[in-house]
């Protein structure tokens, strides 16, 4: 089970959309006046003039459940479910229609809803999404519905052109973050599954703010992809991976063998030591740790609040060239 929240402004459009499916079906309802598009429509505009400034009044959520489920989702469990899902969301003392389709393999329904309840009140939508995931576990855990097996299972072919172009992406970054622990490494992974990456930088200076994903000429935010593809998450990623390079490779050498040294493992130790320290200082993880390998000479000094580098050498070292790199 997992629920898509829309917000927009046409009753009339959105209505149009559930209801006018050949399959489609009204399962449940409450405070609306059901007749032909234009009527139902006309009876959440009256309800909407409780409260004229709301610009977006028109809720929409899809509810979408696995194949599995089918055999055990009759009309009248969607409908519980629908109803169920609204009041752990806090929609509720408002006009709202369920709409079941039939039409794909994944058992489906389409709540319209008034955002402008029947005393005139705005019902929020601050953290809608956050507890959707919330209240969706909530009653999958309840009823034992079965859960997704998450964006690498989803039939691409079956979705529109845009959407499918960011499955593919989802896969390739996934597939590239297994193995790759520098930003260059991770670029030319995703070249070679034709995916283009490029960087978001604040106005006037070399700033990461963001960053995006090409493919076949659409592009898109990594946040737009999944939440964990924002600039700052790939980047503690790739940090993770590098460090756990560091210590695998350091952890395969014996001390005492000729051409190994100790201090190997003494330069690990105090990344993870600047680290907690950083973290309590700043009160956040650092953006980018110490790219240099194991082996090269480094020396590190305090700068205000965080740590700067001074990089001896050019490999893996972003900030060469002005010869400091800031964590």
């Amino acid at each position: 089970m997992i629920g898509k929240i829309r917000k927009g402004r046409s009753f009339s459009g959105c209505i149009r959309y559930v209801t006018q499916k050949d399959d489609a079906k009204i399962i449940a309802s409450e405070g609306v006046l059901l007749g032909t598009v234009e009527e139902t429509a006309r009876s959440f505009r009256w309800q909407c003039l409780l409260n004229p400034d709301v610009a977006k009044p028109v809720g929409h959520i899809a509810l979408s459940f696995k194949p599995e489920d089918a055999p055990r989702l009759t009309d009248a469990f969607m409908a519980r479910l629908a109803e169920e899902y609204l009041e752990l969301m806090g929609i509720r003392n408002t006009q709202f229609i369920v709409v079941r389709h039939h039409g794909t393999d994944n058992p489906h329904c389409h709540i319209v809803f008034n955002r402008v309840n029947f005393d005139g009140k705005v019902i929020s939508d601050s953290n809608d999404f956050k507890r959707n995931e919330k209240v969706t576990k909530t009653l999958k855990d309840k009823y034992s519905l079965t859960y997704s097996e998450g964006k690498q299972s989803v039939k691409t072919e079956k979705l529109h052109a845009s959407e499918k172009v960011k499955y593919e992406i989802y896969r390739a970054v996934k597939e590239a973050l297994r193995s790759a622990d520098t930003w260059k490494e991770f670029q030319n992974k995703l070249l070679k599954m034709g995916v283009e990456m490029e960087f978001k930088y604040k106005e006037n200076t070399n700033e990461v703010q963001g960053i995006r994903f090409i493919k076949n000429g659409l592009s898109f935010k990594g946040s737009g992809i999944d939440r964990s593809f924002s600039w700052s998450r790939l980047d503690a990623a790739l940090d993770h991976n590098h460090v756990t390079s560091l210590e695998n490779d350091v952890s395969q050498k014996q001390p005492g063998v000729p051409g190994v040294l100790e201090p190997d493992r003494q330069r690990v130790q105090i990344y993870h030591r600047r680290q907690r320290k950083l973290w309590l200082q700043t009160g956040r993880r650092a953006s980018c740790i110490l790219r240099q390998r194991y082996r090269t000479g480094y020396r590190a000094r305090k700068v205000g609040k965080g740590i700067s580098t001074v990089c001896q050498t050019e490999q893996f070292c972003p900030g060469y060239g002005s010869g400091i790199v800031n964590l």
